[in-house]
C-alpha cells in the first residue's frame, strides 16, 4: 500500500491545539518528555512540583502567563503543589506579602530555560516529523519493477529512509519536541483559570 502525500492531513495538524511540554498526569514532567534531562537547570531540581511550577510560571503557552508576576506565582504554587499545606508554605517563604515573587535561584534559573522554548517552532518541527514519516513510508512501500539499476536506486531511498525513520523514531521517543495536543493534558481543564483567579482576588 502506497501513503501518499496528503497536505490535508498536515494542515489539520497544524490547526489544533497544541501546547508544548504540558503536564499529562501527576507524573515528573521529565518522565514524559525525556528532552528536558538534556538541561541542566532542570535536570537539578530536585522534586517533581518545582519542574511543574517552572512550566506553569514561565513557558509561553502556560494557562497563566498572561497574569502579572504577583498574581501568577500564587496561581502556580496552587496548580503545581498538590498539598495546600506546602502550596501556602511555598507562598510564605518567596512572597510573603503578595508581592512579586523572589524566586531560589534553581527555581530562575529553570524558568529561564522554559522561557526560551518556542511553541511556534516546535509544533512545527513536531509536524514536519509525522510528514517525513509518512513520505519515508510512501518511498518504502511504493512497488519497484524496474531493471537492476532502478533496483539498486531504490534500495539506497529505502536505506536513507529507513535511517530518516530512525531519527524520527528518536525525537518521537523523546516526547517529539515537547508537542501535545491540549485536550490531551491536564492544562486543558484550566482553561480559564487566570480569569478566574483574577476575579478572586478581586473579590478580596
Amino acid at each position: 500500500m502506497v501513503i501518499e502525500r496528503d497536505e490535508d492531513v498536515i494542515r489539520q495538524m497544524l490547526e489544533k491545539d497544541y501546547v508544548i511540554f504540558a503536564p499529562k498526569s501527576e507524573r515528573d514532567l521529565r518522565r514524559d518528555y525525556p528532552e528536558l534531562w538534556d538541561y541542566p537547570e532542570i535536570k537539578k531540581l530536585s522534586r517533581s512540583e518545582d519542574v511543574l511550577f517552572c512550566w506553569y510560571y514561565a513557558i509561553r503557552c502556560s494557562p497563566l502567563i498572561e497574569l502579572p508576576d504577583e498574581k501568577r506565582f500564587p496561581a502556580a504554587v496552587d496548580c503545581a503543589f498538590r498539598s495546600p499545606a506546602r502550596a501556602e508554605e511555598v507562598k510564605k517563604m518567596y512572597a510573603p506579602t503578595g508581592q512579586a515573587p523572589s524566586l531560589p535561584e534553581e527555581w530562575k534559573a529553570a524558568c529561564r530555560v522554559f522561557q526560551r522554548f518556542n511553541p511556534g517552532m516546535r509544533i512545527q518541527m513536531a509536524v514536519d516529523n509525522i510528514f517525513a514519516l509518512r513520505e519515508c513510508q510512501k518511498h518504502i512501500r511504493q512497488e519497484n519493477r524496474g531493471d537492476q539499476t532502478d533496483r539498486q536506486e531504490y534500495l539506497k531511498t529505502l536505506k536513507t529512509a529507513r535511517e530518516i525513520m530512525k531519527d524520527i523514531l528518536q525525537d518521537m521517543e523523546r516526547g517529539n519536541y515537547g508537542v501535545e495536543e491540549r485536550k490531551n493534558t491536564t492544562a486543558d481543564n484550566l482553561k480559564g483559570i487566570a480569569a478566574q483567579f483574577i476575579k478572586q482576588q478581586a473579590r478580596r
